[in-house]
This record gives C-alpha cells, structure tokens and sequence, in this order.
C-alpha cells in the first residue's frame, strides 16, 4: 500500500509539472516576449538626436564665381586684374637727376607710359653728399627683354635688373668707391622738357653700387633743395 500511494503521488507531480510547464509557454511566455520588445522599442526611440520630423531642410546651392585660380566665395569680390612687373636698376646717376627726369627718360626709352620709379638711397646717407645716385625702375614684365637690351639705351648710365640683396656694411664702406657722374650729355639736372640721352651699360652681377645692408625708397630732392643744402654745410664746416 505505501508503494502504491509513493507511485500515486510521483504521477500526480509528474502532471503538476506538466500544468506548469504548459502555463509559462500558453500564458507567460507571450507576455514576457511582448514586454522586452516594447522596451527594445522605447530604446531605439531615445537613442535618435533628432526626430526626422524636426530636421532642418538642406541649404540651397550656393552661387559661385569663378576666377583665374579656381572657385571662389561671391563675397570675395572679383579678381584684381594685376600685371607683374620687372624691376630695373639704373646706377651711377648724377646727384642732382630727380625722380620725374629718370621717368620721363624710361617712358622715351621704353615707350610705354607705365613706369614706376624709385630713388634709392641708403640709410643714414645724405644724398647732397653723394658723387652718383641709383633708382628702382619698374615696368611691365613684358618689356624685360627691351629693357635688358643695350640698344634700347645711350650711352653712359649702369644698368641690370633690380635684385633684392644686401652689402655687408663693413664691405660698403671698404670697397665702395664712388665714380664721377657722366661727363658727355649725361643724366644731369637740365631745364629741358626732353629726357637727356645717357650712356648705359649692362653691370655685371658682382658690381659693386651704392646701396648699404638695407636702403629705404625717398622721395625725389629737387635741384634747389641740394643746393641748399650743400651751401648750409659749407657755411657748418667754415664755423
């Protein structure tokens, strides 16, 4: 009899386990399969910055203009239409030669109106002093080989294309030497309204000329003004 009840009771939990096991897959189951997909779901929803409802609309093409080099922004305005210059040097100039005689003797020389011209001088040196002046000469890039030929000037002046370079200043004061300004027609001061013919020849890149470590552009003396500035020297050096 304790067998037969022992037996009994083990098929009754056999079958209460059944019940069980039938339950979580007919009722717990769904129910626990439904929760972690909405719980999957309010996950994906936070995770996005911005709604696509409230994204902004694409920006339109913008306008562009072209220029020589590429694209560029409209607002930067057009392309400045810039002509490259050549830089000449004219050296061993007269003192008393100003800035408006040297310009008007390029634009004859060259024939073009389109000339720039600069009088160099060295820092610290008074031009009223010095034997021989040189000048900064710019031009069209065009006209190089003109200006770099010897038939294009007279005769009397140095000349070659303007460098950016330095003298060491122990060497200008040691080895410079001034030469006489041109004898023959020359660049001189005249009252002429002609540009002077000149004597040029081509110096070589190892001349040697009157600009110091560093020079500075002036602008033109007129003839009076070195006049008088020689005469209220002299009158110091008699005191």
């Amino acid at each position: 009899s304790v067998k037969l009840a022992s037996e009994a009771g083990q098929d009754q939990n056999q079958e209460d386990r059944s019940t069980i096991v039938e339950l979580l897959k007919t009722e717990i189951m769904p129910e626990l399969k439904e929760e972690i997909q909405a719980n999957f779901s309010r996950l994906i929803n936070s995770s996005t910055m911005t709604p696509k409802s409230n994204r902004l609309p694409p920006l339109p093409p913008r306008k562009l203009t072209v220029y020589e080099n590429g694209p560029g922004d409209k607002l930067a305005g057009p392309s400045r239409n810039r002509k490259s210059k050549f830089w000449l040097y004219l050296a061993r100039i007269s003192n008393d030669v100003t800035v408006d005689q040297i310009s008007a003797f390029a634009k004859s020389r060259l024939a073009t109106d389109e000339v720039e011209v600069f009088l160099l001088v060295a820092k610290g040196v008074d031009v009223s002093r010095m034997r021989t002046i040189s000048f900064k000469v710019g031009i069209a890039s065009e006209l190089k080989d003109k200006a770099m030929s010897a038939e294009t000037w007279p005769r009397g002046v140095y000349f070659r294309e303007f460098e950016e370079r330095s003298v060491a200043s122990a060497d200008f004061a040691t080895n410079f030497q001034p030469v006489d300004p041109p004898k023959s027609p020359g660049l001189q001061n005249q009252n002429g309204s002609a540009p002077p013919e000149v004597e040029v020849t081509p110096m070589e890149p190892g001349d040697k000329d009157n600009l110091s470590e560093s020079y500075e552009e002036t602008p033109e003396k007129s003839p009076s003004d070195l006049t008088k500035q020689v005469s209220d020297d002299d009158s110091k050096m008699s005191e």
